[in-house]
Protein backbone atom coordinates (compact mmCIF):
# COMPACT_ATOMS: atom_id res chain seq x y z
CA UNK A 1 0.00 0.00 0.00
CA UNK A 2 0.78 3.33 -1.19
CA UNK A 3 1.58 5.63 1.66
CA UNK A 4 0.87 9.84 0.86
CA UNK A 5 3.26 12.20 2.47
CA UNK A 6 1.34 13.90 5.12
CA UNK A 7 0.91 9.65 6.75
CA UNK A 8 3.27 8.06 9.12
CA UNK A 9 6.62 6.26 8.46
CA UNK A 10 6.66 2.36 7.98
CA UNK A 11 8.63 0.46 10.57
CA UNK A 12 11.10 -0.84 7.60
CA UNK A 13 12.22 2.16 6.48
CA UNK A 14 12.29 3.27 10.63
CA UNK A 15 15.03 0.40 11.12
CA UNK A 16 16.71 1.34 7.44
CA UNK A 17 17.10 4.54 9.72
CA UNK A 18 18.23 2.50 13.04
CA UNK A 19 20.65 0.28 11.03
CA UNK A 20 22.25 2.60 9.47
CA UNK A 21 22.76 5.43 12.27
CA UNK A 22 24.48 1.82 13.82
CA UNK A 23 26.74 1.42 11.03
CA UNK A 24 27.70 5.16 10.74
CA UNK A 25 28.24 5.19 14.45
CA UNK A 26 30.47 2.90 14.28
CA UNK A 27 32.67 3.33 11.74
CA UNK A 28 32.35 7.38 12.40
CA UNK A 29 33.73 6.69 16.19
CA UNK A 30 36.68 4.07 14.88
CA UNK A 31 37.93 6.97 12.10
CA UNK A 32 37.31 9.64 14.61
CA UNK A 33 39.01 8.52 17.68
CA UNK A 34 41.30 5.82 16.45
CA UNK A 35 42.31 6.58 13.21
CA UNK A 36 45.67 4.82 13.06
CA UNK A 37 44.42 1.14 14.79
CA UNK A 38 41.16 1.26 12.45
CA UNK A 39 43.95 1.51 9.34
CA UNK A 40 46.18 -1.24 11.00
CA UNK A 41 42.73 -3.20 10.32
CA UNK A 42 42.89 -3.05 7.18
CA UNK A 43 46.56 -3.96 6.63
CA UNK A 44 47.56 -0.30 6.70
CA UNK A 45 46.14 2.21 3.61
CA UNK A 46 49.83 3.01 3.08
CA UNK A 47 50.54 6.68 4.94
CA UNK A 48 47.58 7.39 6.41
CA UNK A 49 46.63 11.28 7.47
CA UNK A 50 44.71 10.85 10.95
CA UNK A 51 43.49 14.56 10.78
CA UNK A 52 41.79 13.40 7.92
CA UNK A 53 40.64 10.25 9.37
CA UNK A 54 39.23 11.88 12.32
CA UNK A 55 37.30 14.46 9.88
CA UNK A 56 35.97 12.24 8.15
CA UNK A 57 34.80 10.32 11.33
CA UNK A 58 32.90 13.49 12.30
CA UNK A 59 31.13 13.56 8.92
CA UNK A 60 30.13 10.08 9.65
CA UNK A 61 29.13 10.62 13.10
CA UNK A 62 27.19 13.45 12.05
CA UNK A 63 25.24 11.07 9.70
CA UNK A 64 24.32 8.94 12.33
CA UNK A 65 22.63 11.75 14.36
CA UNK A 66 21.01 12.47 10.99
CA UNK A 67 19.91 8.74 11.12
CA UNK A 68 18.39 9.18 14.74
CA UNK A 69 16.47 12.07 14.23
CA UNK A 70 14.92 10.40 11.27
CA UNK A 71 14.53 7.10 13.46
CA UNK A 72 12.29 9.36 16.26
CA UNK A 73 10.43 11.42 12.77
CA UNK A 74 6.58 10.70 12.77
CA UNK A 75 5.94 11.78 9.17
CA UNK A 76 7.08 11.08 5.56
CA UNK A 77 7.71 15.11 5.24
CA UNK A 78 10.42 15.61 7.89
CA UNK A 79 12.21 12.53 6.17
CA UNK A 80 12.20 13.36 2.53
CA UNK A 81 14.92 15.57 2.23
CA UNK A 82 17.94 12.74 4.19
CA UNK A 83 16.47 10.09 2.19
CA UNK A 84 16.89 11.97 -0.97
CA UNK A 85 20.48 12.92 0.55
CA UNK A 86 21.09 9.29 1.39
CA UNK A 87 20.33 8.01 -2.01
CA UNK A 88 22.75 10.88 -3.41
CA UNK A 89 25.73 9.47 -1.02
CA UNK A 90 24.92 6.19 -1.64
CA UNK A 91 25.05 6.32 -5.54
CA UNK A 92 28.33 8.57 -5.51
CA UNK A 93 29.54 6.43 -3.11
CA UNK A 94 29.04 3.35 -5.00
CA UNK A 95 30.50 4.94 -8.34
CA UNK A 96 33.45 5.82 -6.43
CA UNK A 97 34.23 2.32 -5.16
CA UNK A 98 33.52 0.77 -8.63
CA UNK A 99 36.46 3.22 -9.63
CA UNK A 100 38.56 2.07 -7.24
CA UNK A 101 38.02 -1.74 -7.55
CA UNK A 102 38.28 -1.53 -11.65
CA UNK A 103 40.75 1.76 -12.57
CA UNK A 104 42.71 2.15 -9.28
CA UNK A 105 43.63 -1.08 -8.37
CA UNK A 106 42.20 -0.93 -4.98
CA UNK A 107 42.69 -3.20 -2.11
CA UNK A 108 40.30 -6.07 -1.66
CA UNK A 109 38.78 -4.18 1.49
CA UNK A 110 36.93 -2.11 -1.00
CA UNK A 111 34.63 -4.85 -1.95
CA UNK A 112 33.11 -4.67 1.69
CA UNK A 113 32.12 -1.02 0.98
CA UNK A 114 30.72 -1.77 -2.76
CA UNK A 115 28.69 -4.81 -0.81
CA UNK A 116 27.32 -1.97 1.94
CA UNK A 117 26.75 1.04 -0.63
CA UNK A 118 24.42 -0.62 -3.64
CA UNK A 119 22.42 -2.20 -0.62
CA UNK A 120 21.84 0.56 1.04
CA UNK A 121 21.05 2.81 -2.40
CA UNK A 122 18.70 0.02 -3.25
CA UNK A 123 17.04 0.62 -0.32
CA UNK A 124 16.91 4.42 -0.32
CA UNK A 125 15.59 4.07 -3.46
CA UNK A 126 12.85 1.50 -2.89
CA UNK A 127 11.40 3.64 0.03
CA UNK A 128 11.70 6.64 -1.85
CA UNK A 129 9.60 5.42 -4.36
CA UNK A 130 7.58 4.21 -2.08
CA UNK A 131 6.44 7.26 -0.22
CA UNK A 132 7.10 9.46 -3.44
CA UNK A 133 3.66 9.41 -4.58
Amino acid sequence: MVRSKESGISPGLKYLFLIHGIVSLVFGLLFCFTPLCFADLFRNFGSVNPCTMRLTGAIILAIAVKDWFCFVAKRWDEVRIPVLMEIALTLFATIACLYALLLAWARSEIWGCFVFFPAFFVAWTYFYIKYRK
